[in-house]
Formats: structure tokens, sequence, C-alpha cells
């Protein structure tokens, strides 16, 4: 979990310099893989959502300006990879599964 609060306070500081430009747009995440995990994302407001423990499959959107940065961030607590979606307006953009690890993080810019 320790892994999952440095990782998040990065994605916080990059967060600093983004814009609130820009048509809106639905961003929805998705995690999937276990169980439970523990899951951050990037909110409606550019603030990050620290570490909440949820069942999976998680999914949850919010609106957005063109222009944002938006991530999500998980950590698993069992075996197993776990796999991080980001779609825009329906459409998937990123997609990441972890390794041996089962941390893994999405993020993009809404274009």
């Amino acid at each position: 979990m320790a892994y999952l609060r440095i990782v998040a306070a990065a994605t916080l500081l990059t967060l600093s310099g983004c814009s609130s430009q820009g048509e809106e747009h639905t961003v929805t995440y998705e995690v999937s893989g276990q169980e439970t995990a523990e899951v951050a994302y990037v909110n409606d407001r550019a603030e990050l959502v620290k570490g909440q423990v949820v069942a999976l499959p998680w999914k949850h959107s919010v609106k957005v300006p063109a222009g944002r940065f938006v991530s999500v961030l998980t950590n698993g607590a069992g075996d197993g990879a776990l796999v991080c979606v980001i779609k825009v307006d329906g459409v998937q953009v990123v997609t990441q599964r972890s390794g041996d690890v089962p941390v893994v993080r999405c993020d993009t810019t809404i274009k």
C-alpha cells in the first residue's frame, strides 16, 4: 500500500499544472482482476481521491473538461494480475495490466 501512496503523491504533483478549460467529456475508470483492491483516482475537480478498498470489478465515471489529466491507480491485496482501463466518452483509450506485483496505473490527458 505504501507504493500506491508514493505514486498517488507523484500524480497529485502532476495535476498542479493541468488546465481546466475546454469541452466536457465523460471519463470512466475501470479496475478488474482480483476480489478487492485499493483504488485511487482523479475526480471531477482534479483532486486525487486517495486509496479506497473496493470490490472488483470496479467502475467509476466523472465529467471533466478537455485538457485535464486523469488517472487511476490500484494496488491488489491478493494474488493475480490487475487490469485498469480508462474510457473517454465510451471509447477505451488506455489499458494497463500489472505484472508479478499487483500494482497498476492508467493515465492520460483528455484531448
